[in-house]
């Protein structure tokens, strides 16, 4: 064979079966990396096929591209490596998820202005949005809009529900925090005047009793969800409160101050510790349903990984250009899922520090994610005026 002709498994630049007499050939795993790298995709995809006649360095460049951003590479990445039998391919599918594949399934329009919050009933039939200008109860599976509040006495500024009581709970800008029924929004269960506040300073506890309100003064009041009673405030930070989680009697809130502090709300030495790392506001809170990590978004594009009990962080996740606005763990426990003003929903396994997945579709910021109880659907709403919801195809 003469040293022009490619041998069988050697990539040839310039494309076609048959080497040039005096073309380029690219022998080996160097073959493979020139056509990984290729822009185009049916390209890439052949040579994830000739990278498993490469032995374990082949097998290491498939499992590199199961964190491609293109999902058609991914699906095909996936398959290949279900059908091997080394560790390195099975440890690389267990860090896998479903998110992985996500693509987006529904786009719900019907607001006239930025949606700023998204919430699930319990029945997971029916997101409420709420916007600057209106919340909207959707049956998504309909695509079936319905306008069941209008603002008329200030814009709306955040939107919370609790689905032991099937109360919304709407906070306008000019600082009233309204309780209303979820099917009926004329009947109010209370109006109470905390001041204004900013998005995702609003939490509602698991048993449903409790919310948590935080506002621009850095001060958080604890009020009772069925009557119009504070039981307490709690302050500490020195500028806007921006985020709060709860976990049983300990209370999370991140704040405009950079900093995270951390609270035994039913306890008599209220205030524990607080935490200090981000370098901007800290914009987003949640919790493993175990309660023992701590994930905080912030402006300064990154999430941090805490174990708050010690007061440490573990790893920062780094792949957002712009600020984080929202997150959400799924149900597996080892995936996080955050959202973020580069409009981007980013799929993390934060275990690993791994950047998972990449979902687009947002024309603009994403502003508020949720998932369903059992992980299979997300819900994002956005500053484009939409909801979506993203699934496996």
């Amino acid at each position: 064979m003469s040293e022009n002709q490619p041998r069988e498994y050697d990539a040839v630049l310039g494309g076609g079966s048959q080497a040039p007499v005096d073309g380029v050939v690219l022998g080996g795993i160097r073959g493979v990396k020139r056509r990984l790298a290729n822009p185009d995709i049916k390209v890439r995809i052949a040579g994830l096929y000739q990278a498993l006649n490469y032995g374990d360095a082949g097998l290491e460049l498939v499992i590199q591209a199961l964190w491609e951003d293109v999902r058609q590479v991914k699906k095909i990445v996936y398959s290949l490596l279900e059908e091997r039998e080394e560790i390195s391919a099975k440890q690389a599918l267990q860090e896998c998820s479903d998110y992985l594949f996500f693509d987006c399934i529904e786009t719900l329009e019907g607001h006239e202005s930025k949606v700023h919050s998204v919430c699930i009933t319990s029945d997971e039939k029916t997101i409420i949005s709420g916007s600057e200008n209106n919340v909207i109860l959707w049956e998504w599976q309909e695509k079936t809009p319905r306008i069941i509040y209008n603002s008329h006495n200030g814009l709306i500024d955040f939107v919370i529900y609790n689905s032991r009581i099937e109360i919304i709970f709407i906070r306008q800008k000019w600082g009233v925090l309204r309780g209303v029924e979820c099917y009926d929004t004329s009947r109010v269960y209370f109006e109470i005047y905390n001041g204004s506040g900013l998005h995702h300073s609003l939490h509602i506890n698991k048993s449903g009793d409790t919310i948590f309100i935080g506002n621009k003064k850095g001060i958080i009041r604890v009020q009772n969800c069925f009557i119009e009673k504070r039981k307490f405030t709690l302050g500490g930070h020195t500028k806007p409160i921006l985020s709060l989680a709860v976990d049983g009697n300990i209370l999370f809130s991140g704040s405009a101050d950079h900093t995270i502090k951390i609270w035994d709300w039913l306890g008599e030495n209220k205030f524990i510790r607080t935490l200090e790392g981000h370098s901007s506001s800290v914009t987003a809170l949640c919790l493993t349903t175990d309660g023992k990590t701590l994930f905080s978004g912030s402006i300064d594009n990154t999430i941090k990984v805490w174990d708050w009990q010690k007061g440490e962080v573990i790893r920062t996740l780094e792949g957002h250009s712009l600020g984080v606005n929202s997150l959400a763990i799924a149900p597996n426990g080892k995936t996080l899922i955050s959202a973020s003003n580069d409009t981007t929903i980013k799929v993390w396994n934060w275990k690993a520090g791994k950047l998972q997945a990449t979902l687009r579709g947002h024309s603009a910021e994403v502003s508020s994610i949720v998932l369903s109880l059992d992980g299979k659907y997300l819900f994002s709403g956005s500053h484009d005026r939409t909801v979506k919801v993203w699934g496996l195809k």
